[in-house]
């Protein structure tokens, strides 16, 4: 099994990469930047619109010519919009994947359009 020295930095800064943030409650959340570059295929999401996560919980799991990397939720929330599906190839570090909100708001009324 490979070792990457760099994981646990690049878990702990899910929370500014994922921090956007946009009207009411709701955020983007985005590509992670991956040290050796700078897209990434999603393979699959672990959790669908409108459900709910606790911090810790796995998203997404991403994968590039060098790795695979389950993505955890840096924070509880809700998934409000999942804006780019599995499967979707060379998706750019910083691109807006989905749109997540606080813990506890309750997706249909969170207004998602220009974001």
């Amino acid at each position: 099994m490979l070792e990457f020295p760099y994981i646990s930095e690049l878990v702990d800064s899910t929370a500014r990469f994922h921090t956007a943030a946009v009207r009411s409650k709701a955020s983007h959340l985005t590509m992670p930047t991956l040290p050796s570059t700078m897209h990434g295929v999603i393979l699959f999401w672990d959790k669908k619109d409108g459900e709910s996560f606790s911090a810790g919980d796995l998203l997404f799991q991403i994968e590039t010519e060098e790795l695979q990397l389950d993505v955890d939720a840096p924070r509880d929330g809700v998934l409000v919009k999942i804006l780019v599906e599995a499967g979707t190839a060379e998706v750019a570090a910083n691109t807006p994947i989905a749109i997540i909100a606080e813990k506890g708001d309750d997706p249909s009324t969170i207004d998602t359009t220009g974001l």
